[in-house]
């Protein structure tokens, strides 16, 4: 639902069928130029229990090796070095508190 005071929330459902798409790439930007708002997302999603580590990177639309996607992945490295290394299907998204990362 359209929001009247957000010039994106209006032009984005006119310039594109996929509006969470959008959104998720929208937030992937802003993480990925702001420590700050990485810092407080990962406190946002920690809870008693668990910690989100500090993470680098957010890549958004990550495919896993059988076949999944993933919307948005935290990491603290580039999917260039993941997949150099082998490790894009060991992608965790850190209910212990490991987050890596794949860009895609």
């Amino acid at each position: 639902m359209p929001d009247e005071h957000s010039l994106l929330a209006c032009l984005v459902p006119k310039l594109t069928s996929g509006v969470e798409d959008a959104a998720t790439d929208a937030l992937a930007f802003i993480l990925n130029r702001s420590e700050l708002c990485r810092n407080a997302l990962a406190e946002m999603m920690s809870d008693g229990k668990h910690q989100l580590v500090p993470f680098e990177r957010a890549s958004t639309q990550v495919t896993v090796d059988d076949g999944g996607r993933l919307d948005l992945v935290a990491a603290e490295v580039s999917a260039d070095e993941l997949q150099a290394e082998g490790e894009a299907s060991e992608l965790d998204l850190g209910a212990e508190g490991s987050a890596e990362d794949s860009e895609g």
